[in-house]
């Protein structure tokens, strides 16, 4: 399973992970912190980084405008594309993922896309999968289970559950956030794989302290010591392919 690390602006230019986890909203800026946020990826992808763009939804409790959405990643070109949504929200993110795949498909250099099916119930992530991907299963490359799903019932279950209920089926699926090792506790052969996991973890570790909000953890000044840094990431790396395995 690859690790998509979300740092701070500040030390956005750390290679550390296997992934850059990047958040839209926060290029879309056009202030100082824009300007570092973007030339930190347009940096890492020129060395090869592989860049997972979000449109920060769960962080900034929307998602962002979706022609501006398009525009950064038209600029950007990650590797990867989670599609807008609406975070808990059935119709909007449906609405919002149906007007904007077949307009992205379009573009030369795309990104490999992500779906994030939204709700508040496992039948209602079933109702949002299949309004999607019924029509547009090809152009989605990872099945994404939201965070918050992972606040009312452990994730490996509710992804087997939603590839039981879903007419199209699915093989690759990424966790957006992290929860807890607990709920990887279960993972065993199956017919869809976990392929990545995007966390701020070992950031926070590193920090040992807590963020009055979302928001807080991105703009933070407080030092960050990067030795401390790497060493929780490849703890946390190791500590959930160990989890994994044992499942």
């Amino acid at each position: 399973m690859k690790l998509a690390i979300d740092l701070p602006v500040k030390y956005s230019d750390l290679d550390v992970g296997d992934i850059t986890f990047c958040l839209a909203p926060l290029l879309n800026r056009n202030d100082e912190t824009g300007k570092i946020y973007m030339n930190a990826m347009d940096n890492l992808q020129k060395n090869g980084r592989q860049i997972m763009l979000d449109n920060g939804a769960w962080e900034f409790g929307e998602s962002m405008d979706s022609q501006e959405y398009m525009d950064i990643i038209s600029i950007l070109e990650p590797t990867w594309a989670v599609i807008p949504d609406v975070m808990g929200s059935v119709n909007k993110s449906i609405n919002l993922a149906r007007d904007f795949i077949p307009e992205l498909v379009q573009l030369d250099n795309r990104p490999k896309l992500m779906f994030a099916p939204q709700g508040e119930t496992i039948d209602e992530l079933v109702e949002c999968y299949n309004a999607v991907m019924d029509d547009y299963s090809k152009a989605v490359d990872i099945v994404c289970i939201p965070k918050h799903v992972g606040f009312w019932k452990d994730r490996i279950k509710a992804a087997d559950e939603l590839w039981d209920k879903v007419n199209k089926k699915f093989k690759k699926v990424h966790f957006l956030g992290f929860v807890n090792l607990k709920e990887l506790g279960t993972l065993k052969t199956k017919p869809w794989k976990l392929v990545s996991m995007d966390t701020k973890y070992p950031v926070k570790c590193t920090y040992a302290m807590e963020f009055k909000d979302q928001l807080a953890y991105y703009y933070t000044q407080h030092p960050l010591d990067i030795q401390s840094l790497f060493h929780f990431a490849k703890g946390f790396k190791l500590g959930v392919d160990s989890k994994i395995k044992q499942s």
